[in-house]
């Protein structure tokens, strides 16, 4: 499962270049050739905003660490798989994605407090994408994940808000909701709705504004061809930019 992912590292280690570690490790010299380090076993890495500290998965848990991999604090524990860990902005909760042992694509969206590890559940539903449910061909024999350079959720830039795709392989859509629980921030948009499986579109992303208040993304509603759309938070208006086709994994 987690393999087909862009970040994950083999032998389910977490493994970084010298240059990630450069406050503890700096490179003396442009010429010196990279190295590799295992700092911890783990899967999922993210750093904090500060550059202090190390997210990961291990085991179905989430962890911290020093960035070095040192004084790791489980986080979570139980039944589950909880992976994907993202810090919010302000560096004091971490998100993941909760999937219980029966799901195969799908999972729940949490919210952990890193000083009181104390966890919430953000996603009304067990419906926040976390892999594909299925490759079918052309995809099958290549390796290829059509997921793997789009983001399946994100914290907002003031971290007020979340965004994430829900779902299945045929028909995906993206919700914003607020962080702290209490519900949506803005609807629910359909990105994708193939009648027949059609992976081309599907390796959509989006990105947010730089005040939150709007996220750019791309989406098929148009002709059937992937374009460029702006959603407005809290108006629910999901408007083309451009009739430019074609179009992919928008960074803002």
């Amino acid at each position: 499962m987690k393999s087909i992912l862009p970040f994950i590292v083999l032998a389910t280690s977490v493994i970084f270049s010298s240059c990630v570690l450069e406050k503890e490790n700096p490179v003396s010299s442009s010429n010196d050739a990279a190295s590799l380090v295992t700092i911890a076993v783990g899967t999922y890495p993210s750093i904090s905003p500060d550059g202090r500290k190390l997210a990961f998965s291990r085991s179905g848990a989430i962890f911290i660490s020093d960035t070095n991999g040192h004084n790791a604090i489980q986080l979570t524990s139980g039944t589950f798989d909880d992976i994907m860990p993202q810090w919010s902005p302000n560096g004091q909760r971490v998100g993941f994605i909760r999937k219980k042992n029966n799901q195969q694509g799908n999972g729940t969206l949490m919210i952990v407090d890193s000083a009181t590890k104390i966890a919430q559940s953000i996603s009304t539903t067990d419906s926040v994408n976390c892999q594909l449910e299925s490759v079918q061909a052309p995809y099958a024999n290549s390796g290829s994940n059509p997921y793997a350079s789009a983001p399946f959720w994100s914290w907002s830039p003031d971290g007020s808000k979340i965004a994430f795709y829900s779902g299945n392989d045929s028909l995906t859509t993206l919700s914003i909701v607020k962080s702290d629980g209490s519900g949506n921030a803005s609807g629910k948009f359909t990105l994708y709705n193939h009648h027949q499986f059609d992976y081309s579109g599907n390796c959509s992303g989006f990105c947010w504004l730089p005040f939150g208040d709007q996220i750019i993304c791309a989406s098929n509603s148009y002709n059937d061809t992937s374009c460029l759309y702006a959603i407005t938070i809290g108006i629910d208006t999901m408007i083309r930019m451009s009739d430019k086709k074609g179009v992919t994994n928008p960074t803002c």
